[in-house]
């Protein structure tokens, strides 16, 4: 009965495993059979370098006829020979079918295709790119964020969205590249006008610093923001405010000159030719008439080479006329006794097109706007002129005793770039130059386009290009994402094609197999395997299975080490360890070491050697404490003993010198050969030999008097053993 009921149990793991590999079989099951014409077939063999191609006949529409290498089976004729693996371009040829001997071969040469470049765009922080309309060298490409898979070379990125300007760029992509890029839109700006008047006729409006008419005027198209406003009219100051401009709207101006308005000044002297020089700048000759730009005090100077120039203090008021009598006078010889002055000092003038910029001499302020002192002390002096929205000017200078020196400040108009990223510390660098590591501000950024990349070690780097106004300040958000460097979707599959239960190389982490085997001894087995752990060429397997010989039914687990992998071998070893029982108080337990040495063939065929030691402990009947079981599954021999008795000796085995109750603990070499071929990228077929020269197994012997195993009827353990099954992998 049991031996009865082994055979149900075998039967049912048969029907189990023909069932999952008929399951397999039917992914690539053809959608219409292929219409062949009638007449004897011939053998064609169809291969292709690399192997483990699909082939198709006659189109595929008929379905998937084999994997390289193949043999086919054709009536005579003409057909297209239709060859596709991942990774590399289909190639299709006409095969001619004619009659021969042996299979006629056709061999593919596959030309690997190129791998495409992966994109990820995706918005900043602030979302302004969220939702807007990609594309991708003119064509639609979605919306972002998105991907897009583009051939190597380059390629026109384009981002649309309603109220943003339009982003657009031009990226380079190599093969198999994968990066992120990071968009971030400008919105669009909003504009009014300013109206501007003036109770001058004849006077001049900038805006910025820019010339754009002659007052009254409306200055159109104004970004939304502040602006400076200008009013120039000669010889009165000019007029400037800020405007801040809303859009849609129309802000006014009014210059009033009026109330700025002199009056006019006439030195009379003896010496004519001697000039007028006004709050520090000459404004015209003696005897003449000079007009006073402002009403207030002033201060009159006369100059005359060779005569001292004798200075006043007036007031004129608006629109008076004052006449003034100032006589120069003979300077005094230098006293060559005398020491040059001490205090000694030089002029300085500092000019600067850009309104309201404000000049430091040495850190302290000089005031608003282009400046003239004739107080700078001789020496050397740092100058710097600030002004919001612009970097800064700076000049180191040296001043020598009665010394002009004249500098025209032309401010460079900048903004402020902040740069954040999910990595901290990641390196920024605009335009190719290092600008520090994330957070980071960086100032006095010229106004203009410019591309930020924000790099670190193990990401891949987060580049954009971006536009920056003056007095700007733009925040990047840069989200890196981990650099992938593992193996290629491709390499993946190879890899799980290549992946073996039985070989010394070990499985990728995380990945495992399952085993399904029949055959002798034993006559069925289960069993798990996963990938526990990788390092360069060392790796571990893990798992637990079961196997059956009928009466002894054993779950144990094992584990398996790579050791070496050159070229086509690799080198392992692997451990058992299980333990079972059966009927008649049967129970075992068993230990196997093993030295697996293995020849790889591509990623199809796996040849491994496996000579390991067995040890084992069995129980094969009941002690003599135990309750007889004569009939219900002990065997004869537990109760008769074998073959001729020693003296005084009973149940007592001859052929191991062992009483027949008493546990058999015994060591023997094994001898192990294993071919793994894979038939499709998740199933490999598995043929296993076994050989014992050194000695029998009590368990595996049969023929109920002369053996152990009332289920077996051979009378000694044959020593020699195999199984085939299928693994499928995971």
């Amino acid at each position: 009965m049991a031996y009865a009921a082994t055979m149900r149990s075998l039967l049912g793991l048969t029907l189990v495993a023909c069932v999952i590999g008929a399951l397999s079989s039917s992914i690539h099951a053809q959608s219409q059979p292929l219409p062949l014409a009638p007449g004897t077939k011939y053998r064609v063999r169809i291969d292709s370098s690399p192997q483990q191609a699909a082939i198709y006949v006659e189109g595929n529409q008929y379905g998937i006829q084999g994997y390289t290498p193949s043999v086919l089976r054709l009536p005579k004729g003409s057909y297209k020979v239709l060859i596709e693996l991942p990774g590399f371009k289909p190639m299709e040829r006409q095969v001619d079918v004619r009659r021969a001997a042996a299979a006629q071969p056709f061999l593919f040469t596959l030309e690997r295709a190129a791998r495409p470049a992966v994109l990820d765009i995706r918005s900043t922080s602030g979302d302004s790119a969220s939702g807007g309309q990609l594309f991708v060298d003119g064509a639609a490409a979605g919306t972002v964020p998105g991907h897009a898979e583009l051939p190597a070379g380059k390629h026109v990125v384009e981002v649309k969205k309603p109220g943003f300007k339009d982003f657009r760029e031009t990226v380079d992509e190599q093969e198999g590249d994968t990066r992120t890029m990071v968009i971030e839109l400008v919105a669009e700006p909003k504009k009014g006008s300013i109206l501007v008047t003036a109770d001058v006729s004849g006077a001049e409006v900038y805006v910025d610093g820019t010339r754009r008419d002659s007052a009254p005027t409306l200055v159109a198209d104004l970004v939304e923001g502040d602006h400076t406003v200008e009013v120039r009219k000669d010889p009165l100051p000019p007029f400037r405010q800020v405007v801040r401009v809303v859009g849609s709207a129309q802000q006014k101006v009014e210059a009033r000159f009026s109330d700025k308005l002199g009056g006019t000044l006439r030195v009379v002297s003896s010496a004519p030719n001697a000039d007028v020089v006004l709050d520090g700048e000459v404004k015209g000759k003696a005897n003449t008439d000079i007009q006073v730009a402002r009403p207030g005090q002033h201060i009159v100077e006369l100059r005359v080479q060779g005569m001292a120039g004798p200075s006043m203090e007036v007031t004129i008021a608006q629109g008076e006329s004052r006449v003034l009598k100032m006589d120069p006078q003979a300077a005094p010889p230098p006293n060559p006794n005398l020491p040059p002055p001490l205090d000694a000092v030089g002029r300085l003038r500092v000019v600067t097109p850009e309104p309201d910029a404000e000049v430091f001499v040495d850190g302290a302020s000089m005031g608003i706007g282009s400046i003239d002192r004739r107080d700078i002390p001789n020496g050397k002096h740092f100058v710097v002129v600030r002004k919001q929205g612009f970097a800064e000017w700076k000049r180191e200078i040296d001043i020598k005793p009665g010394e002009s020196v004249s500098l025209t400040a032309d401010l460079a108009s900048s903004g402020t770039i902040k740069v954040i990223a999910n990595v901290t510390g990641s390196d920024v660098f605009i335009d190719g130059q290092p600008a520090g590591q994330t957070p980071v501000t960086i100032p006095n950024v010229p106004a203009g386009d410019h591309l930020v990349e924000v790099r670190a070690q193990g990401f891949n780097e987060a580049r954009q290009q971006l536009h920056l106004g003056g007095g700007e300040q733009k925040v990047l958000s840069a989200d890196l994402q981990p650099r992938r460097d593992g193996p290629s979707p491709q390499d993946m599959i190879r890899r799980i094609r290549a992946s073996s239960s039985f070989s010394a190389v070990t499985l990728d982490p995380g990945r495992f197999t399952f085993d399904l085997g029949v055959g002798f001894i034993p006559f069925a087995q289960a069993r798990l395997t996963v990938g526990a752990f990788r390092k360069g060429m060392f790796g571990i397997d893990a798992g637990v299975g079961v196997r059956t010989d009928g009466y002894l039914t054993e779950v144990g687990a094992h584990a398996k080490a790579q050791l070496l992998k050159a070229g086509p071998v690799a080198i392992g070893t692997q451990f058992y360890l299980g333990g079972g029982g059966g009927p008649g108080g049967r129970n075992d337990f068993t230990f196997e070491w093993g030295l697996p040495i293995s020849l790889l063939f591509g990623e199809v065929v796996r040849v491994t050697g496996n000579p390991y030691l067995q040890v084992s402990s069995d129980r094969l009947c009941p002690t003599s404490s135990m309750p007889t079981v004569h009939g219900g599954g002990e065997a004869d021999i537990c109760s008769t003993g074998y073959g001729a008795q020693p003296a005084g000796k009973t149940n007592y085995d001859t052929r191991w010198h062992h009483g027949t109750r008493d546990r058999f603990v015994s060591a023997r070499l094994m001898l192990q050969a294993a071919i793994e071929v894979a038939i499709h990228r998740v199933a490999t077929l598995f043929f296993i030999f076994e050989g014992a020269p050194t000695g029998e197994r009590a368990s595996l012997t049969g023929t109920s008097r002369y053996g152990y195993n009332d289920g077996f009827v051979w009378k000694h353990d044959p020593q020699i053993y195999g199984r085939l099954g299928i693994t499928f992998k995971f």
